[in-house]
């Protein structure tokens, strides 16, 4: 309600989120989305930074979804109901979150924001990366193997496919 009612105090409270130490990469995205839709725009610097990066993974019965932050926190949420939350990850995982992270930068590097509407989740043979980014949503999608060959995209699926092995065999 105080949005519609204020909208440039909401802006500038949003503002305060996005910009504070200490705040879950998940509330700094969410912040940005609220301040590019009242018009607010980062800095250049800033728009192409990554939070965080959400990979989906079309399965039989569901979709297997990772997402890791740039506070070095994972979620893993299996099709069949179950999961891992790490916050943060044990610093075993740390190189290979360091790793991802960074080739998620090279992919929003190479890409522009999505405006369009959220797609529906990738089938049993296409996966999903969403990079976060005060900027707004990055994301690749298609068929997994194509992914996988991508040389920018492959980096991405190829180190979520290793930390999803090292999180799950050792939770």
């Amino acid at each position: 309600m105080e949005a519609r009612r204020n909208p440039a105090r909401a802006a500038e409270l949003w503002l305060q989120v996005a910009r504070a130490e200490g705040v879950e990469p998940r509330h700094v995205a969410q912040a940005w989305h609220f301040l590019r839709a009242a018009g607010v725009r980062p800095e250049p610097e800033e728009a192409g930074r990554v939070l965080g990066v959400v990979v989906e993974r079309g399965m039989k019965k569901g979709v297997d979804v990772l997402a890791v932050y740039d506070d070095r926190s994972v979620r893993y949420y299996n099709h069949a109901g179950s999961g891992i939350v790490l916050e943060p990850a044990p610093p075993e995982h740390a190189e290979l979150v360091d790793a991802l992270l960074e080739a998620s930068a090279g992919v929003v590097a190479a890409t522009g924001t999505w405006d369009e509407p959220r797609l529906g989740p990738p089938d049993r043979k296409s996966a999903r990366m969403t990079f976060l980014t005060p900027g707004g949503l990055h994301f690749g999608q298609g068929p997994t193997q194509r992914l996988y060959d991508d040389p920018v995209g492959g980096l991405v699926l190829k180190g979520a496919t290793l930390l999803l092995a090292d999180i799950t065999a050792k939770s």
